[in-house]
């Protein structure tokens, strides 16, 4: 989860009690009963949802939010992943470690939440990170 308090931790324990079912459990923004923070403006919700869904589809991955940073896993999931695989340094390293989940098999389940806006700090979004998406991201879909 993000250390700037956007990731509610109230969700924390519903998140651990959904490790009993789900190998893996994504918080997500993107399905019924989640949600970003209200004083988002247009422009930020658009670049937001229309980021995951490019993401989605770009990956393949089959969760509601593929950029999310809200997680939790069973010890037993990532001992089945591959940790020193990941190329990517940016947000698309959570499409990365999500499709890895989605190919071992990993059960996965959601949990919806909403997002807030950061307490402190700043966002890391740039063309960097973008490119960075693409250009690692795209060659996950067709490897095996």
């Amino acid at each position: 989860m993000d250390a700037d308090l956007s990731h509610p931790t109230q969700e924390v324990p519903q998140i651990l009690r959904k490790l009993k079912e789900f190998d893996v459990v994504i918080g997500t923004r993107y399905s019924s009963g989640g949600d970003v923070d209200p004083s988002w403006n247009l422009g930020r919700r658009l670049l937001s949802r229309l980021g995951n869904i490019g993401i989605r589809a770009l990956v393949g991955v089959n969760v509601s939010d593929a950029t999310s940073g809200f997680k939790g896993f069973r010890r037993s999931a990532l001992e089945n992943v591959d940790l020193n695989g990941f190329k990517a340094t940016g947000f698309a390293f959570q499409a990365e470690v999500t499709m890895a989940c989605q190919r071992a098999h990993l059960a996965i389940g959601e949990h919806p939440y909403m997002f807030r806006t950061r307490n402190a700090g700043y966002s890391k979004m740039s063309a960097g990170i973008i490119y960075e998406a693409v250009v690692l991201l795209l060659p996950l879909r067709f490897r095996r």
